[in-house]
């Protein structure tokens, strides 16, 4: 669980983009996995207890067993989606996997000079009539805009990306700074 910061330099090591990355859970393909290792376990049982009396059905099994084994793993080995959120000096703000539950889109619309802050909410829902929490990061626009960058994540993973992507925010807003300043003063770099 952890929520790395990302910094992009030119070739001059100035700033051109900054943001975060983070790993979010995929509970249906967890699901499966556990699935499949269940289905997995059970063949290996009938193997077993099938070799004493019919070999190649306990071979069969065996093999079925392993095979349904080596998916299982390969689904939860592969549990977790990778997200990120890089603010561009030219005002974009990137989602290089994804926006969470939209399948293409890469791209926040909008100037990133548009939000006030990015903070951790708490979403709550009742489905089926149980309550059900889930914690997330929004940005809120200065229009009153909300956009939710993240999928359900643990509170405290919520609350590191969301301290990241606004470190991250400040780090592209200063370097913004520093270039319209040394323009201002006549391309005097002022760092």
């Amino acid at each position: 669980m952890s929520a790395n910061a990302i910094r992009l330099s030119d070739a001059e090591g100035r700033l051109i983009a900054a943001g975060c990355e983070w790993s979010e859970p995929k509970d249906l393909i967890t699901a499966a996995g556990l699935a499949c290792g269940l289905a997995g376990a059970t063949a290996l049982g009938l193997a077993m207890s099938a070799f004493g009396t019919n070999v190649p059905l306990g071979a069969g099994l065996l093999c079925v067993s392993g095979l349904v084994t080596r998916v299982a793993w390969s689904l939860i080995d592969d549990r977790f989606q990778r997200r990120s959120l890089v603010f561009g000096l030219a005002g974009t703000m990137r989602m290089p996997h994804g926006v969470p539950g939209y399948f293409f889109r890469r791209l926040i619309e909008g100037h990133h000079a548009q939000i006030a802050t990015m903070e951790k909410i708490r979403d709550e829902a009742m489905p089926d009539g149980k309550p059900s929490v889930t914690h997330r990061v929004a940005i809120y626009g200065k229009e009153g805009h909300i956009v939710r960058v993240t999928g359900a994540l643990h509170p405290d993973l919520a609350h590191m990306v969301a301290v990241q992507l606004n470190a991250a925010l400040q780090a592209v807003r200063d370097e913004l700074s520093w270039q319209a300043r040394a323009r201002f003063q006549g391309g005097v770099e002022c760092r």
